[in-house]
């Protein structure tokens, strides 16, 4: 399983390609063409995955489409660093999450 995703960390974001592996998640950078060159691999079972569901009480609520940004990512996190994956759309992310979690 592959997509591409918005990637942030700290103040600095980026774009960057999500590869689901067997036993570990591979965060790459797009070169030339279709290639790709791996930045981090990361094991799943070190992979800590946290996803937003609902809107905590007294917080304004997101528009019906789930348009807004938190409704399309997704903290990722390991012993050593964490980030911040936004995803294209809503549906994109859940498949991911169920995904990773199932």
């Amino acid at each position: 399983m592959r997509t591409g995703v918005r990637l942030s960390r700290g103040r600095k974001r980026s774009e960057r390609r999500l590869l689901l592996l067997q036993d570990e998640l591979v965060i790459a950078k797009l070169q030339r063409g279709t290639s790709v060159r791996p930045q981090l691999r990361l094991a799943l079972d070190q992979l800590w995955v946290l996803s937003g569901g609902t809107e905590a009480a007294g917080e304004e609520e997101e528009e019906e489409d789930g348009s807004g940004e938190g409704s399309k990512s997704l903290i990722l996190a390991w012993p050593t660093g964490s980030c911040l994956a936004t995803f294209d759309s809503r549906a994109l992310k859940e498949l991911w999450v169920g995904t990773l979690l199932g």
